[in-house]
Formats: structure tokens, sequence, C-alpha cells
């Protein structure tokens, strides 16, 4: 039998149909749903790769918190030793007693105790004013009288924040490493053992002498200047006769305890070394014949001190160092050394980038009063929307601020500074710049005519 053109030109269309449709079910099909779970699993993968790249980010800027986390505890306890000492006390009371001239005749000490209330601040609070930039760019922050909205008072919102239990393991061993007993009992006795680590805690001494009036001034400047936080309490003063002045007073010492932190001596602002019996009884009352040489010399010398670190002071600091791993200090430091007392708030701002740190410094004046406000790429002083300002006092005519930078240490050193300067006061900011790296500065400045920039 013959089979016609048209027959095998069927017969060729069914047989291609056929191969088809075994293809589609039995190739196909199956390789449609390996493709799809194929495409499911990159997919996932995509998925993860993006959570891991934030965690990996998340993981390198640990380093940095970590670093300004540790300046930071080192600052606050420079105002609150871990734990402080009588004696130490004792020796830094005959400090003041011989600088100020002020005889100490009795002193007792009260029990330490933890402190209920969290208010303390030291020196003066300052005032949170809005600057003239800000409030162009929202009327609604100034609060107040309107014919003065560039001082008016800027209330805070309080936030309220659960606390967490920290779990993250190198962050752990930080606070390990930096003496901080966190979740874990401490072992071991401590004369302030009624006071739990963590919690505030002061030591109170009551103190009876006589002075004159120049040298009780002299003795609660001291006081009040110390270092670390103070206070002083309950003030009697009596006249004796002949310009001198019987004293009664009580000062508060304030401290956050912490049994495990390290090196705590060098905590509180004192340094002494024991000396042998002298063949006195009175520790406040110096050799006969000495204490009016003594104290007319540690004046003198005194005051010589005060008027070469005033020409020599500054209103702001800032110090630049290369990047370092682990528990290395941050590349940037920021100080607000002029700013009056900030309700206990440090006027200091860290910065920590292997490249450039952005830094911006703004200055304005309201009423022949002085304010600022600066920030790193990392933190905001003094509130974090960058709005508020902080009142500081300079120092002299000009406002005076030091950048200490330092070498470059290999060629993959490139950490610097890139700082914005705003200057709206009127005087002159005449910013200082120290070992800056000759060939690879560290330090570039964006600033206006009222900028005087010196290279030393």
């Amino acid at each position: 039998m013959k089979i016609s053109l048209n027959d095998k030109r069927v017969f060729i269309i069914l047989g291609i149909l056929g191969i088809a449709v075994i293809y589609r079910n039995f190739i196909y099909t199956g390789q449609k749903k390996e493709i799809k779970k194929y495409t499911q699993i990159i997919e996932a993968y995509n998925e993860q790769s993006a959570d891991y790249e934030g965690l990996a980010t998340f993981v390198s800027g640990i380093d940095t918190e970590l670093k300004i986390f540790n300046e930071k505890i080192k600052n606050i306890r420079k105002l609150f030793p871990p734990e402080i000492m009588q004696n130490d006390v004792l020796m830094l009371m005959n400090k003041f007693s011989l600088e100020s001239g002020l005889n100490i005749k009795t002193i007792s000490f009260k029990e330490v105790d933890e402190v209920k209330q969290t208010n303390i601040s030291k020196g003066t609070t300052s005032t949170n004013v809005t600057s003239v930039a800000d409030s162009k760019i929202d009327s609604t922050e100034n609060v107040g009288d309107s014919t003065d909205k560039t001082a008016n008072t800027v209330i805070p919102t309080k936030t309220v924040k659960t606390n967490k239990e920290i779990m993250n393991e190198k962050f752990l061993n930080a606070l390990e490493a930096l003496g901080i007993a966190y979740g874990k009992k401490t072992e071991g006795e401590s004369y302030n053992e009624n006071v739990k680590d963590g919690r505030a805690y002061s030591l109170g001494i009551s103190i009876n002498g006589t002075s004159n009036n120049q040298q009780l001034k002299d003795f609660l400047y001291r006081v009040e200047n110390f270092t670390n936080v103070t206070s002083i309490n309950n003030i009697q003063i009596n006249s004796e006769g002949n310009g001198l002045l019987s004293v009664n007073m009580e000062i508060e010492f304030y401290g956050i305890a912490d049994r495990k932190a390290a090196s705590q001596e060098y905590y509180f602002d004192v340094e002494w070394t024991p000396l042998k019996a002298a063949g006195k009884t009175d520790m406040f009352k110096p050799f006969e014949g000495y204490i009016e040489l003594n104290n007319q010399l540690a004046k003198e010398e005194d005051n010589e001190q005060k008027n070469a670190s005033k020409s020599m002071d500054y209103d702001f600091s800032l110090s630049i160092m290369p990047y370092g791993n682990n528990m290395s200090p941050p590349t940037v430091s920021f100080l607000g050394k002029s700013v009056v007392g900030n309700d206990g708030q440090i006027p200091i701002v860290y910065g920590d980038s292997r490249e450039n740190e952005k830094v911006n410094l703004y200055l304005e004046a309201v009423n022949d009063k002085f304010y600022c406000k600066f920030k790193t790429d990392h933190e905001v002083f003094p509130d974090e929307q960058y709005k508020s300002l902080a009142r500081f006092e300079p120092i002299g005519d000009d406002i005076r601020m030091v950048i200490v930078s330092s070498r470059r240490t290999s060629t993959n050193d490139k950490a610097g500074v890139a700082i914005t300067v705003t200057n709206k006061t009127g005087k002159n900011l005449i910013i200082d710049v120290v070992d800056d790296d000759s060939k690879r500065p560290r330090v570039s400045i964006v600033k206006e005519d009222n900028v005087l920039v010196n290279y030393k």
C-alpha cells in the first residue's frame, strides 16, 4: 500500500505532537518543578545574604560602640568613683586645709549609704536654648514669650525604656574587662557592703574649723571644683572675733558602687604616700613655724598655676588618633571644656572610623551669653535632635579650641576628621591644630571668616 504525501505529513505532525506530549509530561514538568525549587532556594539564599550583610555591618559596628562605651565608663568613674576610702578623703581634706589655710579642728565620718534620689548634678545647671537656625526650621520648638524666641527653654520628651537582658557575648566580655559585675554576685567584703553594685552611694563627713573669709572661700572653691562629684550641705558660720570665723559644714562625696572595677585607687582624684610618724599628733597642723610660710607659698604658687593654665587653656578640645581594634580608644574625642553644668551630662562626644569622621561645631550668642552644640557621626551634644544649645563661658576675649592630631602610622591609616564650624557669636574662634601629619593631614576644616586656624 502506497502512503500518500498528505498521510506522511499527518504522521509527521502526529509524531511531533506525541513527542511534545511525552516531553511535557515526563521531562518538562519535572524540570519545571526542579527549576521552581532551585528558584525558591536562590531567593531564600538572597534573603539570608541580605540578613548576613546587615549582621556583618552590625558586628563590625559593635567594636566602635564598645570603644565609645569604654570611654564613657571611664568618664563616669572619674565623676562617680566605684569606691571611696575614708583615708583618701582624710588626706584630701588635709590637702585642702593646707592650701586654703582653713584650720580643721574636728572631722567625723558618716556611714556609707545608698543614694535614693538621682538628681545629683555637679556645678550649676545650664539652660537649653533652641538655635536661631533651628527656630526658623520649626517654630513650634520654641516655648515661652514670643519676644525672645532664641532663649526659650526646650522641655525634652521623656521616653519610657524597658530593661532588656544583655546577651551579646562580646559585649559581656567587654563589661568583664571593664570590671563591671553585670548579672554576677561579687565575693568578698567591703566597707560599703550595704550598697549593691551599680547603685549610687554617698560618703558624708562633718567638719568643724576656723578661718577668715578668704580662707573659707578658697576651701569651698577647692571642694566644689574637685574632680569627683561633691556637695556641700548645712554650712553654719559664726564670728569668733579678730576676723576669724567658726565654720561647721557637711560634705558629701558621691560614687557608683562597683567592687569589680579595676584600679579603683585611680578613680578618686587624690595621690598620697603615707609618711612615717614625725612627732606631731594633729595631721591638719603643719610643723611649728611652717604654717604661715607654707600657706603664703601655696597661695602664690596656686595663683601662678591658675594664671598660667588660664592663658594656655581652651574652651573646646578635639583629639584624633589612628584607628585601633578591640578596646583601643575611639579615633575622635570632642570635649566642651568651658560648658557649664548640664544636669550631670558630660559635655563630650566620641567618634570612631577607619575613614574621616564628620564633626560639627555650632556657636551662638544670645543676650551676651554664649551657647554651643557639637556632634560626630556617632554622638550628639546636648540632645539627639541637635537642636538645643548648651551654655558655655569663654575663658578669654576670643573663643579658643585645640585640635591634637597625630602622625599617620601606615599607608592604611586613613582615620581623620572633616570639621564644619559655624560661629555666630561675634567673637573670633581661634583653632590651634597641633601635631598634625604634614604629608597626609588628618584634619580638614570648613570655616567662616571669623574662624582663625593656626598649625603648630
